[in-house]
């Protein structure tokens, strides 16, 4: 907890009354992330609504040498904007705006308070024509928060979301206002594009307070075709041929445990739009001929019936955001669940489906165990991994632990990274790095926050650190 209480009274004073809370229900609020792991301390919440507020709050913790933890939706499982020192919370909700559209370039500049949820109703009601790549997460999550942590989400085949950004404006430690490729006059589109300094620095550098994004053309049909593997060692392969023929929307593998049986399903879901129904039976049938010389062979992927999954998860499918990860996350019903994303390479998927399933039934796992989504024309995969636990019973807790350790090795031992890190594991990246690397990381974070005020705690190191917990 910081100790120094006199920033208190300067900030109440600098901010409208509605914008600083203090010893609040609130402070709980944000001390832990929705996944329940570890918990922080909270001095002040500070829900700002202007560019010009963020900067003022800034400029108080320099001078007093408070960290500031950046927030958006609160939605993150793995503790990025759980406090590690104390300080100032900044939630960014009010800072709500869709500043513009552009229909012909299909950008759009948004605040960093815009929600999944507010940008679908607000696109479907003004330009039914765009759409962007929405994330599996709940329509409260922000845009921004997703983008700048290289989420990924139904257009998977352009990319991850941080691939989308085109531009940001963010408040630096100095508390100056930085932007970079925001379009609007021109000047600062020269030089080069360093606006990945701001990409998955886990708000390090500075923060973010507009992005301008990428739209996509949204087509008037749209549906998913299911296919069953028979064959996991070919997962890999599948994403290739799959990826290869420019159809697809969005590729997702996951497995799920059959009832009867307790045998692993592993199946292939492959979003298509079209122009209408009939446009897509004829995009049906190229991915039939397509793994039909692989059936021949007894690889096995074959196309089946939607009803193959549980009615309520079919209902979800097409939804927007979608609905139903409450029910993964709440599967032990004592509402914890521990979460893990993976960036792995493509051909690492096989394996990792393999050890996967075996860690599941060592600990007793059932229902949907990990789910495989392409990112680009089968250039990598992201993988979700997430297990449940009890908050009241320690020995569910335990296990769920246990089962993610294992999880966590296996990818990297597969040559993957762990996707929103937590403290730990960012430490555990940094001491697996060659020295320059680590340098060079460190480097960044000294120049762009020398005074250690943005989420501090994050992307820290010192000689000997392994990443264990304290």
């Amino acid at each position: 907890m910081v100790k120094q209480k006199t920033w208190m009274e300067e900030l109440k004073k600098a901010l409208p009354q509605d914008t600083v809370y203090q010893n609040t229900s609130l402070s709980y609020i944000y001390s832990c992330a929705p996944s329940g792991q570890r918990i922080g301390e909270v001095d002040t919440v500070v829900i700002p609504s202007t560019v010009e507020q963020v900067q003022k709050v800034v400029e108080l913790a320099k001078t007093h040498q408070v960290p500031i933890v950046p927030v958006g939706g609160c939605l993150s499982l793995s503790d990025l904007t759980v406090p590690v020192h104390g300080g100032i919370v900044m939630d960014l909700r009010k800072m709500d705006r869709i500043l513009s559209v552009d229909p012909y370039t299909r950008t759009a500049v948004i605040e960093a308070g815009v929600t999944v949820g507010q940008m679908i109703g607000y696109l479907k009601h003004n330009y039914p024509e765009l759409r962007f790549s929405i994330p599996d997460a709940p329509p409260s999550a922000t845009v921004c928060g997703n983008m700048i942590l290289f989420g990924s989400g139904h257009l998977s085949r352009y990319g991850a979301h941080s691939d989308m950004m085109l531009g940001v404006e963010v408040v630096t430690c100095d508390a100056a206002l930085l932007s970079i490729r925001m379009g609007d006059d021109g000047e600062d589109e020269k030089g080069p594009d360093w606006s990945g300094l701001f990409r998955y620095w886990f708000g390090r550098t500075g923060i973010v307070t507009k992005l301008r994004i990428k739209l996509y053309p949204r087509r008037p049909y749209r549906s998913f075709l299911i296919f069953k593997v028979e064959n996991s060692s070919s997962l890999d392969r599948i994403i290739a041929k799959v990826t290869s023929c420019g159809l697809i929307e969005d590729v997702l593998l996951f497995s799920m445990t059959q009832k009867e049986s307790h045998l692993p399903l592993t199946l292939l879901q492959i979003f298509l739009n079209a122009e209408d129904e009939e446009d897509f039976n004829c995009k049906k049938e190229v991915f039939i001929d397509l793994f039909s010389d692989w059936n021949e062979r007894g690889n096995g992927v074959w196309l089946v019936a939607p009803d193959i999954l549980p009615q309520r998860f079919l209902k979800n499918e097409l939804m927007e955001p979608k609905y139903g990860i409450e029910d993964s996350v709440d599967a032990k019903k004592g509402g914890g669940c521990i979460y893990l994303g993976g960036n792995m390479p493509l051909d690492s998927v096989p394996e990792f489906f393999r050890s996967g399933l075996d860690i599941s039934r060592k600990y007793g796992f059932s229902g949907p165990l990990y789910t495989i989504r392409n990112v680009g024309i089968g250039h990598s995969v992201i993988v979700n991994v997430m297990y449940p636990f009890n908050r009241a019973d320690p020995k569910s807790r335990e296990l769920s632990y246990q089962a993610m350790a294992e999880a966590v090795q296996v990818i990297e031992e597969l040559g993957g990274i762990e996707w929103k890190p937590d403290i730990y594991a960012q430490r555990r990246q940094l001491a697996a790095m060659d020295n320059r690397t680590r340098d060079m990381i460190l480097g960044v974070t000294e120049v762009m926050d020398p005074d250690e005020i943005f989420n501090k705690g994050n992307w820290c190191w010192k000689e000997g650190d392994n990443g264990k917990t304290e």
